[in-house]
């Protein structure tokens, strides 16, 4: 029997949770407001256990590929005096902009699992939905 999901949201919850389920082989659609992926956004740094958590997904790889590795860093205050610094020594976060992670995640969902331009449903009209998730 195939379980059906809603993904209310196509952000990165959203996505990761609908590759997540279609890989488990789930009929899922997702309502995404925005008409489609952005093309701009700020840079996100994947920690090992984000890292982990795409690797389930199986978009750990591609995240490694397109970021760039950052073994350590600083907090800066205005000033440029430093708050604090991570030394990652172990384990190397990646830096990748939110919409390279956004079409990483999309682009292994079947063809109309998203459907852009499209506000979230009420959820009386979700009724044909194993599942309708807030994203």
């Amino acid at each position: 029997m195939t379980h059906s999901a809603a993904v209310l949201g196509g952000g990165i919850g959203g996505l990761a949770v609908a590759r997540y389920l279609s890989r488990a082989g789930w009929h899922v659609e997702v309502f995404e407001r925005a008409e489609t992926l952005p093309t701009s956004g700020t840079a996100l740094g994947m920690w090992p256990q984000a890292l982990d958590a795409l690797d389930a997904i199986d978009a750990g790889d591609r995240v490694r590929a397109l970021g760039s590795p950052q073994h350590r860093g600083s907090l800066l205050r205005p000033d440029g005096s430093v708050i604090g610094t991570i030394d990652n020594r172990n384990r190397t976060a990646f830096l990748l902009s939110r919409p390279a992670l956004l079409a990483t995640l999309a682009e292994a969902l079947p063809d109309g699992t998203i459907s852009f331009g499209t506000p979230a449903p009420a959820l009386d009209a979700l009724t044909d939905h194993d599942v309708v998730i807030g994203a």
